[in-house]
């Protein structure tokens, strides 16, 4: 692991970042958190939550060391 630690979104967390307004820095984040809204927008379930917390966490496993700006947004919410 580089530097940064990885971080993992708790379902707490995964919920205000699909039904919130947060602003992230890493364009391809940003792509995946509006994709993610729209899936659990349409169908606002505890298995969508689920789904969209597992993805969040696979792109924060693989690229969380670059994007220490988001994970200190995603920290704090």
């Amino acid at each position: 692991m580089r530097g940064w630690p990885v971080i993992k979104v708790s379902a707490e967390q995964a919920k205000k970042i699909v039904e919130g307004d947060y602003k992230f820095t890493m364009v391809s984040f940003s792509l995946l958190v509006t994709r993610l809204k729209r899936v659990y927008s349409e169908s606002p379930t505890g298995l969508t939550l689920k789904t969209c917390m597992s993805d969040l966490n696979f792109y924060l496993e693989k690229h969380g060391t670059f994007m220490p700006r988001d994970v200190k947004i995603i920290q704090g919410i």
